[in-house]
């Protein structure tokens, strides 16, 4: 009798502590959109759409604050350059800059687009914001008052993804025209307009010395520009799935990826190799490097977030939600207007590569 309870005891604490290993309760508990980590290689931040922002430990793990203040999903995050602030940014069209160090709100920032802002960067010296919007605006903003610099205009459709020039003096943007644009800061006016990619461009990094753009693509594609003359050095092909993140290392030899088929990759630049990181059962959202590029931080829809050693791909850790499927997503991620426009119903859901089966069509 003592001997079957011993047992029954210890299958107890081996399920329980395997249930704890599977799901962390400080993670966030929907999807995960987006990640960037701070320059002083102590934090890394993360949006989600439970409305919730969370600051990091990245050696540690730990949960350092949860920040509330959205109304709806949040998309983008973005670390000051000395690491002091945070903005986030989201569906509820708002910008909230964070004290990194107490978790308070500092101010809100809106008025400036009329759709979700899914993408945020901030200037080198930090005192600029640039903000990227499905209504099809690039805006800089005043980070000490608050206020609206100037409206940047030429997309013809959604902006997804934005960033600033390592010296300040130009940003550039992508979406869902297929192009990449690079802005004047001081003028607003459009130097270069990049033209190769034969879908949406999610993301846009430059390099550490500013001479190179990168843009990663639905066409499965990462094209590497120089920013001088606009004019396409190298393109590097993914031809297995969409490319919905990428980012420089420090030292700007490599670019990591995130792809909507759950791999992330670490791409040599010169030799064009790559090494593929596998711990991720969903969409890729985000990817990011931290401030040594010994480290990369992973997020998405499989509510996980992860973080890896980057010259062997080594998993290091995962802080992951619980993940679920139920009517929420059906309706709210599954059938609204960006997934479920004729073009996405059409080219996506609904080709051979998709419905090709029954099998693939009840395990979806």
């Amino acid at each position: 009798m003592f001997k079957k309870l011993l047992y029954t005891i210890m299958i107890f604490i081996f399920c329980f502590y395997s249930f704890l290993s599977a799901q962390d309760y400080d993670a966030h508990t929907d999807i995960v959109l987006c990640v960037d980590a701070s320059s002083n290689g102590t934090y890394f931040a993360t949006g989600s759409a439970d409305y919730s922002v969370k600051i990091w430990n990245i050696m540690s793990s730990e949960l350092v604050h949860a920040l509330y203040g959205h109304s709806d999903w949040v998309r983008t995050v973005a670390f000051s350059p000395d690491g002091n602030k945070l903005a986030s940014a989201g569906d509820d069209q708002t910008i909230i800059i964070w004290d990194v160090n107490s978790g308070r709100e500092i101010k809100t920032l809106y008025g400036g687009h009329s759709d979700w802002i899914r993408s945020i960067a901030f200037s080198p010296d930090g005192n600029t914001l640039v903000s990227g919007s499905d209504d099809q605006k690039v805006v800089l903003w005043n980070v000490n008052n608050g206020r609206e610099i100037k409206t940047l205009r030429g997309h013809s459709d959604w902006v997804r993804t934005v960033a600033f020039s390592p010296d300040g003096s130009k940003v550039a943007s992508g979406g869902d025209d297929s192009t990449v644009r690079i802005w004047d800061v001081n003028s607003g006016r459009t130097i270069s307009t990049l033209r190769g990619h034969d879908d949406w461009v999610r993301s846009v990094v430059f390099s550490p010395n500013g001479r190179n753009l990168a843009s990663g693509s639905d066409d499965g594609t990462i094209k590497i520009w120089q920013v001088s003359n606009g004019r396409l050095v190298d393109t590097i092909e993914y031809a297995y799935s969409y490319i919905f993140s990428i980012d420089y290392s420090p030292d700007g030899q490599r670019i990591i990826s995130g792809h909507d088929d759950s791999s992330v990759n670490i791409w040599n630049i010169s030799s064009g190799s790559s090494i593929e990181l596998l711990g991720h059962s969903d969409v890729v959202n985000a990817v990011a490097f931290d401030n040594t590029g010994d480290r990369a931080i992973t997020v998405g829809d499989d509510f996980a977030i992860i973080v890896w050693e980057t010259y062997y791909g080594d998993f290091l850790y995962s802080i992951q939600g619980e993940y679920y499927y139920d009517e929420y997503y059906y309706d709210e991620e599954y059938y609204d207007e960006e997934y479920y426009d004729d073009e996405y119903y059409d080219e996506e859901y609904y080709d051979e590569e998709y419905y090709d089966d029954d099998e693939y069509y009840d395990a979806e």
